[in-house]
């Protein structure tokens, strides 16, 4: 996985002389790390690319990017607060508007998808925490391997992107889906059941010239599960791992499960 320079200098916005915000290199960075991300806070940009000091500096950014307000639509990044029943400010939450998407295409990446306005509705407060937990162990992870050298972040393939490829293709179907036997009303029951992981990262680290692989497979659960339910996805992962699947969609046997 390519990673981006962590040391940029702080760039101020700038500005054409038609009021049309101009990108600097550190804005079309924030760009591609939310289009990878999907969701992400002021905080996570400001770990992954900044130091804490300059968090309202990473604020004024977003929000330019933004429009400078909640629910604007065809903008380069998506805003909207996080769902609470709190009153008073609450925190913002970012994801890849219409002109990021189309900006991202300009540099020559492949996107196939923005935020849509209307799913904002949908977006439930453990949804958007859910996601926002993912987000912030992938930029931990990212941040890591910036502050040890002997780390690599070789390979970060989060749900968005897996689910993705299970769809399109027939071979990833066959690999991620498992048989689970369940009882429902005293009677057996088999159930085909996808096995998405909420991200596989694939860490290197080297030790005396010898390359030693670390793949995690994560879930992440916030106990907003029934436990039935839970009970099935944990028996779909175990048979996943020993059914040879995880090693098809991977190509490994190794993983360690967090």
């Amino acid at each position: 996985m390519e990673t981006l320079p962590a040391s940029l200098p702080q760039l101020p916005l700038q500005k054409s002389t038609h009021k049309e915000l101009v990108l600097t290199k550190r804005h079309e960075e924030i760009l591609h790390s939310v289009h990878q991300l999907r969701y992400v806070t002021a905080w996570d940009m400001t770990r992954l690319f900044y130091t804490p000091s300059s968090i309202n500096h990473v604020r004024e950014i977003l929000s330019f990017l933004s429009g400078k307000k909640d629910y604007a639509d065809r903008q380069y990044l998506f805003r909207f607060p996080l769902p609470n029943t709190r009153v008073g400010g609450t925190d913002k939450i970012y994801t890849l508007g219409s002109r990021g998407r189309a900006y991202l295409q300009s540099v020559g990446m492949e996107v196939d998808w923005h935020f849509r306005p209307y799913k904002v509705s949908s977006m439930t407060y453990f949804n958007c925490q859910h996601v926002l937990t993912l987000t912030r162990f992938l930029v931990a992870s990212q941040v890591f391997c910036k502050k040890h050298p002997e780390w690599e972040l070789s390979q970060m393939r989060t749900e968005y992107e897996l689910k993705k490829e299970i769809a399109l293709e027939k071979a990833t179907q066959l690999a991620a889906t498992v048989v689970v036997g369940s009882q429902s009303n005293g009677n057996k029951e088999d159930e085909a059941v996808t096995v998405i992981p909420d991200a596989w990262l694939d860490f290197h680290q080297t030790e005396k010239k010898k390359i030693v692989r670390f793949p995690v497979f994560l879930e992440i659960d916030r106990a907003s599960e029934q436990q039935k339910f839970f009970k099935k996805q944990v028996r779909a992962r175990i048979l996943f791992f020993s059914s040879g699947g995880y090693k098809k969609l991977f190509g490994t046997n190794k993983g360690d499960e967090r």
